[in-house]
């Protein structure tokens, strides 16, 4: 995939490991960068075509991350949708002897191209102005039950900058930054599931990756390798697929 000027493929990486996550002094993991700063997983793994990284958190033992480590010299890079890492039970197994391993999951992660552009015929609402203001007063007033049930309860739930898809001026999608930092962002979606496979989600996010305010920002799009209609979402707007990226909770 074509990547933005001057930047190659590692450094995107470093972009996309410092957007996701807030690390300590010592390069260890301290929680996840959300704007509640959620618990991060015990160990992340992020690749692309140009190789992996690993992060541990800041509890994992020593020993512990050398011999995962030592383990991951000869991984694969994580680069396809479906990508497992080849030493995965292994990696459970190893950090399963400090405390028991809740789960594990991954999924692949697009990346906004240069010249992004997607036509659409959607109103979207944008956090930041008059209208998206007023749409969200009405919100406080009155919560449709089915945003309610996808754990968007108060308009505090909507992370900033957001984009709102509104067919029959009905909140249909949401396309939230859930991810931000100087260099980087990423979005995050949910859609109602009676608007969902109609375009909603795409026009939502296309949207998003427009603002001026994201301008000069790598804009990322993660998703779960079990979560194909969010990759369809990708796959619609024309993203470039980055690499993948596994974490062990």
């Amino acid at each position: 995939m074509a990547f933005p000027a001057n930047i190659d493929s590692r450094e995107l990486l470093e972009i996309e490991m410092a957007t996701n996550l807030l690390m300590t002094e010592s390069g260890r993991i301290q929680c996840l960068n959300t704007p509640n700063r959620r618990k991060a997983p015990r160990m992340v793994i992020a690749g692309c075509e140009s190789g992996n990284d690993f992060r541990f958190r800041h509890d994992v033992g020593r020993d512990t991350a050398h011999e995962i480590v030592a383990l991951a010299a000869d991984e694969p890079p994580l680069v396809d949708a479906g990508a497992r890492p080849r030493h995965l039970d292994d990696y459970v197994a190893l950090l399963s002897g400090e405390a028991p391993v809740k789960r594990h999951s991954g999924g692949p992660t697009f990346i906004v191209p240069p010249g992004f552009e997607y036509k659409h015929d959607v109103t979207v609402a944008c956090s930041d102005t008059p209208e998206g203001e007023a749409l969200m007063a009405g919100l406080v007033a009155d919560m449709p039950t089915a945003l309610a049930e996808l754990e968007l309860l108060t308009p505090a739930d909507f992370d900033e900058p957001w984009r709102l898809a509104l067919p029959d001026g009905e909140v249909a999608s949401a396309a939230q930054t859930v991810r931000l930092s100087p260099d980087g962002a990423e979005s995050g979606t949910v859609t109602v599931p009676e608007w969902r496979g109609r375009g909603f989600a795409a026009a939502a996010v296309s949207e998003w990756a427009l603002r001026p305010e994201l301008s000069d920002h790598i804009l990322f799009y993660g998703t779960d390798s079990k979560n194909v209609s969010s990759q369809r979402v990708a796959q619609r707007l024309g993203l470039g697929l980055f690499g993948a990226g596994y974490a062990i909770t």
